[in-house]
């Protein structure tokens, strides 16, 4: 069985805590100003971007497969060191907890996630540590890590997919058409193509964003992902 992951960004919760990653845009900018080369800065330059083009170019890193191009920047590649985010400092101290995965600007998963994902997958997806800081300063408990997640795959078959499950506003990616169960399961993934996969990114689905195995499901669920929802999506061959 596939899943797919449904994170609902217009509220705020245990998936998506408020709050902001602690010196990250001044380091980026540092880095561009102090480290780069002339040769390294050209292409945001000559794109007229300065820093704002560079910050675009990491997060296109995180976001998108390697070697994804678009809007002159230059092909993503692997993320450097100093291009991950090392603390998030939470707006208010969660009265429910911490979600196992969320959305802090990039994608962050637990340590008990973390580990779960590398059991099931090792090698296949990147993580970098990072420390999330309660209001007065104070350190959750568990160390969150920012991921890269690391397998990109064709299996969407929206020749098979139910009637009005899907929309494409744009052309070019497909997303669910309502967030609910019934057009979810109406989203065709093609096992075949899918094989032993836990977790990855489609390359013509917007929405989910994620998808997972039936194993990769359990770790999510014991790890304690909440906040968001997992449905079920229509296997086919």
């Amino acid at each position: 069985m596939t899943w797919g992951i449904y994170e609902n960004v217009s509220s705020f919760g245990s998936h998506m805590p408020g709050g902001n990653y602690v010196d990250y845009d001044e380091s980026l900018k540092r880095y561009y100003h102090d480290s780069m080369s002339d040769e390294e800065r050209a292409p945001f330059i000559e794109t007229g971007r300065l820093q704002t083009g560079y910050a675009s170019f990491v997060t296109k890193k995180f976001t998108e497969e390697s070697g994804y191009v678009k809007d002159g920047l230059p092909p993503a590649s692997p993320v450097l060191d100093h291009e991950a985010p090392k603390v998030f400092r939470l707006a208010k101290k969660p009265a429910k907890g911490l979600s196992a995965m969320m959305q802090l600007g990039y994608r962050s998963v637990s340590e008990a996630l973390k580990a779960k994902i590398e059991a099931l997958e090792p090698g296949v997806h990147d993580f970098w540590p990072m420390k999330i800081l309660l209001p007065k300063g104070e350190e959750w408990p568990e160390l969150y890590y920012t991921i890269r997640v690391g397998r990109y795959m064709d299996s969407f078959r929206p020749e098979e997919s139910d009637e009005g499950s899907w929309r494409r506003p744009s052309g070019k990616l497909y997303f669910v058409d309502t967030p609910n169960k019934k057009c979810f399961s109406g989203l065709a993934m093609s096992q075949s193509v899918i094989g032993s996969a836990h977790l990855w990114k489609e390359r013509a689905l917007g929405r989910p964003e994620f998808c997972m195995s039936d194993e990769m499901h359990a770790a999510f669920v014991d790890a304690g992902f909440t906040g968001s929802k997992l449905y079920k999506l229509k296997d086919v061959p």
